[in-house]
């Protein structure tokens, strides 16, 4: 199991709204187009299987063995915490994180063996200076769409999307080798 909790979007109200041409001074819709940041970024995580906004991430697993502990989460940024009901602390080293596109692998300091809960806290999600343009963009597009969906990236007269939104996403999707 596994609970999330975003912290940060990158994309502020006031850039959205001088993306959708909404004055600044005009306050109405500002919950409003809170909540399409937010539904944007989320598409547009969805899209690529990987946090975007800063995120704190808490995941349990039941009955653990063995010394690494295997997070299929991409976009690592810390572990902060690994607890559970275990005679002994759960310890690990500076260099204990292995990190990949996708996964990442905490190496324990000693090999446990549980039967309760194990229960790893963690981050994920780009910094300002890591966030790739392109996702920027891809998510005011989507704002965009959600906003006006007859003037968005839609072809007039055709209900086929425009694919720019997953064209400006493609590099970042997950990997997947069967």
């Amino acid at each position: 199991m596994n609970v999330k909790v975003k912290s940060n979007y990158f994309i502020t109200l006031a850039e959205a709204k001088k993306h959708l041409r909404v004055d600044v001074s005009f306050t109405d819709e500002d919950s409003f187009i809170t909540q399409l940041i937010e539904a944007a970024t989320g598409f547009a995580e969805n899209y690529i299987e990987k946090d975007i906004a800063s995120t704190v991430n808490t995941k349990t697993i039941l009955e653990f063995s063995g010394d690494e502990i295997l997070i299929q989460e991409g976009n690592y940024k810390s572990v902060t915490s690994v607890t559970g009901s275990i005679s002994g602390a759960l310890t690990f080293g500076d260099n204990a994180v292995k990190y990949d596109d996708s996964t990442f692998t905490i190496t324990l300091d000693n090999e446990i063996t549980t039967e309760e809960t194990l229960t790893v806290v963690f981050e994920t999600g780009y910094t300002l200076s890591t966030y790739p343009k392109q996702i920027r963009q891809a998510i005011l597009i989507k704002i965009h769409d959600l906003y006006d969906p007859e003037r968005g990236s839609f072809n007039i007269g055709v209900l086929k999307t425009n694919d720019i939104f997953e064209s400006l996403l493609n590099f970042y999707v997950k990997m997947r080798f069967v």
